[in-house]
């Protein structure tokens, strides 16, 4: 009788060995989560108008665009063109990826930023801030932290640092250096 017992036992134990059917149960399922956050809307090959009071004032060209909850994403490039009345383009702006945050009214514009205002001067840099919720003659409108480049009447200025109005005519430079056109040096003569 004891030997058909420890038999019976033993088979038990290795039914539930092999079937598992001696573990608990788990209640809990397994669901794969993606945690990267997916754009609402996605689009391709992008040009939009934007006007103002009938008038067009902006041409946006982008490769992609990406709206999210918060901000909308252009990735894979971004050019701007601002027209006058006469729909001359008077500044564009480009950039390698922009980032828009719809609540601040605040775009930052990221890698190989160049930018040109109505008077023809150019701005190089690697990140620029641009904040259409400053008045637009505060210095506070368009600025950056990194390296700038600025290209007026042929001449160079360079500077760590740079604020400005938003038509970028009106500006301060932080730690700036300045180079001259040599043709537009004056020698004197002994």
């Amino acid at each position: 009788m004891v030997q058909k017992t420890q038999n019976a036992v033993i088979l038990l134990l290795g039914c539930c060995l092999l079937t598992g059917a001696c573990q608990p149960k788990s209640k809990l399922a397994t669901v794969d989560v993606n945690v990267v956050e997916k754009p609402l809307t996605h689009a391709e090959d992008i040009v939009s108008l934007i006007s103002d009071s009938g008038i067009t004032r902006y041409r946006l060209t982008a490769k992609v665009w990406d709206d999210y909850a918060d901000y909308t994403l252009f990735p894979e490039g971004f050019y701007m063109e601002r027209f006058n009345e006469s729909l001359q383009i008077v500044s564009s702006v480009k950039a390698d990826t922009a980032y828009y945050y719809r609540n601040r009214d605040l775009f930052r514009l990221i890698g190989n930023v160049d930018i040109q205002n109505p008077a023809g001067d150019r701005f190089e840099t690697s990140e620029l801030y641009w904040n259409r919720l400053a008045p637009p003659d505060s210095h506070e409108a368009i600025y950056t932290d990194s390296f700038i480049k600025i290209t007026r009447n042929g001449d160079l200025t360079t500077a760590y640092g740079f604020k400005s109005n938003s038509n970028m005519d009106d500006y301060t430079m932080y730690r700036n250096s300045f180079e001259i056109a040599e043709d537009k040096i004056e020698k004197k003569t002994e």
